[in-house]
């Protein structure tokens, strides 16, 4: 699971009018990202950063790695997005922050919770939660979360 669906996702995705993206990005510019993260992106996740670095489609913005790396001083950047969230509202280490849903609530991959093929699940984190290890999980992985995002938006 995950990657067929992220796969899916982007086919449906880019031939939207109302898509956007930057990438592709380098394994290279991949790993700096994970190792300043201090995690490893689950498959599907990967995979999206290396194929577009990001995306947005209709009103949703899903964070990825940016032109300016590690710099990057500003949303969609997940470097950013994440760090920031660590430093100013507790967002534990091994959460991933990969949406916001413009409430209190935001959407992070928990690499906390790893399946057999590394796949991660997607799930809601406020900072009410602080370090629960009890998020809501929203899907099993970040291609079906992207998936259904998608699809949503192209059927709206």
């Amino acid at each position: 699971m995950g990657m067929p669906e992220m796969t899916r996702a982007l086919d449906i995705a880019l031939k939207s009018d109302r898509a956007n993206w930057f990438g592709p990005v380098s394994e290279e510019m991949i790993a700096t990202a994970e190792d300043y993260l201090g995690v490893r992106f689950p498959p599907s996740y990967r995979e999206f950063v290396r194929r577009v670095g990001l995306l947005g489609i209709g009103p949703r913005e899903f964070y990825g790695v940016t032109k300016s790396g590690l710099s990057a001083a500003a949303i969609p950047s997940i470097i950013f997005a994440t760090q920031s969230a660590r430093k100013t509202g507790g967002l534990p280490q091994g959460l991933l922050l990969i949406e916001n849903s413009g409430g209190e609530e935001v959407f992070v991959i928990d690499t906390r919770s790893t399946t057999a093929g590394e796949e991660a699940p997607v799930r809601m984190w406020m900072p009410a939660f602080h370090d629960s290890l009890e998020l809501p999980e929203i899907a099993t992985d970040f291609g079906s979360y992207l998936l259904a995002a998608v699809e949503a938006e192209r059927d709206s």
